[in-house]
């Protein structure tokens, strides 16, 4: 509004320039005719009048009844523009100028402007790559034109995600619908027998589906900002502890061992919230890390906010990768060629969790091989107290899980 405002004011500025201009040009164009008219007029009089005119200029008496008489009797009639037809003509060529400056300045505007109609009109029958062209676009134009392709660039975005995560929550519910259903099927058949293992592997699927679901759930409320967060000082370096103990045995399944590190963290966040980012990045090293590597767990305090660092020394991400990551359903060509297991939702989950409490995930690819996510949430307000006690103690896991490392 505030760059259409000043267009107005230029256009403005501009046609009382032109109008001005247009009557500065003529004014002098007709003092240099009635002086070039006068002077032929002089040529024309007799010598003794025109002898009897130059006396009374230079003696000062133009004003006198004596010269006005002789100049209306000799001058004034070879001097046939009047006072009239110089507004006429005044008139007449500055609005003719000011047509023209308005016809090509209204063009310039206009044009820009109607690609942008045009464009609109094509991204609201579908057409969602449409670009306004916004050719001899200067000044408010030119931005407008910039707005407007940025805008479609943000719609089209939008619906990119909203097809990938159409598409996976349908390939999401399939899967385990399917296994449910043939197996569902099978024992309606008496094919398969309805015993305890396999009602175990139906509830599975069942729980798979909930999970699943709860997620969707959860990304659709922390999208709208209507998640609902129980906010409390938290310790990430408990939380971290707990998280690294809880998957313990899936990182000796993946043969990789779990080392925690770190000082007491205080920071403001949701307890439960907090702790489900920090599983989902937990899993996700433990999915890419090698057989028999380290996934590290770092918490610490960095430039006043609360940092937990999952470090793998797996293959790392493409650097293209870091953009599409933490959108849901979104996998990695390495994730898909080698099969693993997952929904795609845990860094999207993480990412959008994070953000409802203040805070952030960044993923990087490490100098010495692997990738490295960090949680970051806003340090709470008692954390220079927690420094100044006597002593940090560090919250070591249960001495029942020998994969977890602790150091200082």
């Amino acid at each position: 509004m505030a760059g259409l405002n000043r267009l107005w004011v230029r256009l403005w500025m501009l046609a009382g320039l032109s109008i001005v201009l247009s009557v500065s040009l003529l004014v002098g164009a007709f003092i240099a005719l009635q002086v070039w008219l006068e002077h032929v007029a002089r040529d024309r009089i007799p010598p003794e009048v025109s002898a009897e005119l130059r006396r009374l200029e230079a003696a000062g008496e133009t004003v006198g009844a004596r010269y006005d008489l002789l100049y209306q009797q000799w001058i004034a009639p070879h001097s046939p523009i009047n006072d009239y037809a110089l507004l006429a003509v005044l008139v007449a060529v500055s609005v003719i100028i000011a047509g023209a400056v308005a016809f090509v300045v209204a063009r310039r505007i206009s044009r820009p402007i109607s690609d942008v109609a045009d464009a609109a009109g094509r991204i609201a029958s579908g057409e969602l790559d449409a670009r306004a062209d916004g050719i001899g676009a200067s000044g408010e134009t030119a931005e407008l034109v910039t707005r407007f392709n940025a805008m479609a660039e943000e719609i089209e975005h939008y619906e990119r995600e909203r097809r990938v995560l159409t598409a996976g929550i349908a390939h999401e519910l399939r899967t385990p619908l399917t296994v449910l259903k043939g197996r569902l099927h099978a024992v309606l058949d008496g094919v398969l027998p309805m015993e305890r293992a396999e009602a175990k592997r139906l509830l599975r699927s069942a729980d798979q589906l909930s999970h699943l679901v709860e997620d969707l759930r959860t990304l659709a409320l922390a999208d709208a900002d209507a998640l609902s967060l129980d906010m409390q000082v938290v310790d990430l370096h408990a939380i971290a502890g707990t998280v690294c103990s809880d998957l313990t045995l899936e990182a000796e399944g993946a043969s990789a061992t779990l080392a925690l590190c770190g000082r007491p963290t205080l920071v403001s966040g949701d307890p439960h919230r907090v702790a489900q980012i920090v599983t989902n990045l937990v899993t996700n090293a433990i999915k890419h890390a090698p057989s028999s590597s380290v996934v590290r767990v770092t918490t610490e305090d960095i430039d006043g906010r609360g940092c937990v660092t999952v470090e793998d020394e797996g293959d790392g991400f493409a650097p293209d990768d870091v953009e599409r990551m933490f959108m849901p359903f979104w996998r990695g060509q390495a994730d898909r060629e080698a099969q693993r297991p997952g929904s795609g939702m845990g860094l999207a989950l993480a990412a959008i969790l994070a953000k409802a409490q203040g805070g952030r995930v960044s993923a990087a690819n490490r100098d010495g091989g692997g990738a490295s996510f960090c949680l970051e949430l806003p340090l709470a307000h008692v954390e220079r107290r927690a420094r100044d006690a006597s002593a940090i103690v560090t919250l070591a896991p249960p001495s029942s899980e020998p994969s977890v490392g602790e150091s200082q």
